[in-house]
């Protein structure tokens, strides 16, 4: 028979290692969930339009113009944005979603949407992006 402390020691190895398990899966599953909703918002772009992103005929074109384009710009870019990338690419912000430093721009027909870039306040790089109703009467 073993002894009661090496026994005690045994079972709290193998709750620890439970413990962990369950840890690690948890925090995967989390941050699968929050990547997916990234990618999400990303997806959804695409039913603006899939034309190549040109900065000129961003610059030029209209709300449903830019629409077609920034399903490509955002996929391209993703892994790069940030806030002096963003503003050099696509220019000023055309809408206002919550703070000035987020930018934001109406695409769609008529102004429908706004697409805007959440930044984190401390690196001023893109975190998530969202896609808002926007005011459909503003040209």
């Amino acid at each position: 028979m073993l002894p009661s402390t090496y026994t005690k020691k045994i079972k709290g190895a193998k709750v620890m290692r439970i413990l962990k398990l369950f840890l690690l899966a948890f925090l995967s599953s989390f941050l699968g969930c929050v990547n997916s909703s990234h990618n999400s918002e990303i997806e959804e772009l695409r039913n603006f339009g899939t034309k190549t992103f040109n900065e000129e005929s961003w610059r030029i074109g209209t709300a449903e113009d830019r629409g077609s384009q920034i399903f490509d710009y955002v996929n391209r870019k993703n892994k790069k944005l940030d806030l002096n990338k963003i503003k050099s690419d696509l220019g000023e912000s055309t809408a206002y979603y919550e703070y000035d430093n987020f930018p934001a721009y109406y695409i769609g027909k008529n102004n429908a949407y706004i697409v805007v870039f959440i930044l984190d306040h401390n690196t001023n790089k893109v975190k998530n992006i969202d896609i808002i109703k926007g005011n459909e009467n503003e040209n």
